[in-house]
């Protein structure tokens, strides 16, 4: 999928200005920068909640946008429903389904929910209810409903907010064993360098709406500008 020479303004203020990228399958990309670089903006744009004024967003042949999954800053999930009735509806939706209370899920759909349980190791959850999970636990089942679809591109801001050291961790490299085995291209935001430059292969650094260097993470940490600009704030290069 290609971002190709995006821009956008609210009145006056440029939130994206000409920005190209490129997401490729089975890659992590991460889009790092301070507040106001405009990461929240692609996000939208990418996710077709915004429209630019200029430019536009690519997708493959074949591939319409609704291959599309998305996890959000602020976990959201229905309180009151299991982890597998999570699961469950969101396969049906995967699948073209629609809810209603006088229908049960196919077969497909409940098979497929038990498969997703184990993989996503969420298995020992299946009947406690969302409300009564630990935080990691909430983004571990997040992560696991944004997949239902097989997506092609996922999107995940800031992925790992608010979990344990340990948490972390563990949903990062779910996440890279998900994408190289599905072949999803992944772009995420994150405010920890440590986990950017440990799980993504490609790193976009933005400042003011506009893409200062993309590279690998070794290229990125070892460049001057980005050192000045964003990590000097941030690791104390």
């Amino acid at each position: 999928m290609r971002v190709q020479g995006v821009s956008k303004s609210y009145e006056s203020f440029k939130a994206l200005e000409g920005l190209s990228l490129e997401l490729r399958a089975g890659e992590l990309t991460a889009v790092i920068g301070p507040n106001g670089a405009g990461k929240s903006t692609l996000f939208k744009i990418i996710a077709a909640e915004l429209k630019p004024d200029e430019g536009r967003v690519v997708w493959p042949l074949n591939s319409p946008r609704t291959r599309m999954g998305r996890t959000f800053q602020v976990a959201e999930i229905f309180r009151h429903l299991s982890v597998k009735d999570h699961l469950q509806l969101a396969l049906h939706a995967a699948f073209g389904g629609r809810w209603s209370f006088f229908k049960t899920f196919s077969k497909e759909v409940l098979t497929q929910a038990e498969h997703m349980l184990d993989e996503f190791k969420l298995s020992h959850l299946a009947h406690q209810r969302a409300g009564e999970l630990s935080y990691g636990d909430v983004r571990k089942l997040e992560f696991a409903l944004a997949c239902a679809a097989q997506p092609l591109v996922l999107l995940m801001d800031e992925p790992s907010s608010g979990m344990a050291e340990p948490e972390r961790l563990a949903l990062m490299q779910s996440v890279r064993a998900w994408c190289e085995r599905t072949q999803c291209a992944v772009l995420f935001t994150e405010h920890s360098p440590e986990l950017v430059f440990e799980f993504a292969q490609n790193v976009l650094v933005m400042q003011a709406g506009r893409l200062l260097m993309q590279g690998s993470p070794q290229q990125v940490q070892n460049d001057p500008q980005v050192q000045s600009v964003y990590l000097k704030s941030k690791v104390g290069v």
